[in-house]
């Protein structure tokens, strides 16, 4: 009796199909349907697939687990602080006096 046949590489090949479905929704979301919205949320997902497949976090070890967490952490830390100059500028008009 023949032994089954793995297939090591077939996880991620379906990854990869998937991240260019995703990929391929995310455009028609945003560019044909207007729903920009939409992107980040297909955004977090794409990423979610990449880190649980390709990183292997699935399997990984409790400190790897906890720096990749981090690593989420300080990406919206440093976003955050990136956003939150052009949303609180504002326009102060300044009185001009001619003599």
């Amino acid at each position: 009796m023949k032994p089954a046949r793995r297939h090591p590489y077939r996880p991620y090949i379906l990854t990869w199909f998937a991240l260019a479905l995703l990929l391929c929704l995310e455009i028609v979301a945003s560019r044909v349907l207007r729903l920009g919205s939409a992107a980040p949320a297909i955004g977090v997902i794409m990423a979610g697939l990449v880190g649980v497949m390709f990183m292997n976090l699935r399997t990984a070890s409790g400190l790897a687990r906890i720096f990749a967490v981090a690593t989420i952490v300080w990406l919206v830390i440093i976003l955050g602080m990136g956003v939150m100059d052009p949303v609180t500028r504002t326009d102060v008009d300044v009185p001009q006096h001619t003599f």
